[in-house]
């Protein structure tokens, strides 16, 4: 189920947040839960092959990034 956000390279490859937590990706056919998580997405950075998460559970004090890679 869709949390909120969402941004990419086209109508047809975008992130968005699954409710609950999660990163999910839609490839133009298919929205599916790439990297399941509990954390909170803070905000994203998308690249030609790379894409860049910032990701934060601010009541334990931790925040992370998350590196993901275009599949060949």
């Amino acid at each position: 189920v869709y949390g909120g956000w969402m941004f990419g390279r086209s109508e047809k490859d975008f992130f968005g947040e699954q409710k609950g937590g999660g990163i999910m990706h839609y490839n133009g056919t298919d929205l599916e839960l790439v990297y399941p998580m509990t954390m909170e997405i803070w905000c994203g950075f998308i690249f030609e092959k790379d894409v860049f998460f910032e990701c934060q559970n601010a009541s334990q004090g931790l925040y992370i990034v998350i590196h993901g890679k275009l599949r060949e």
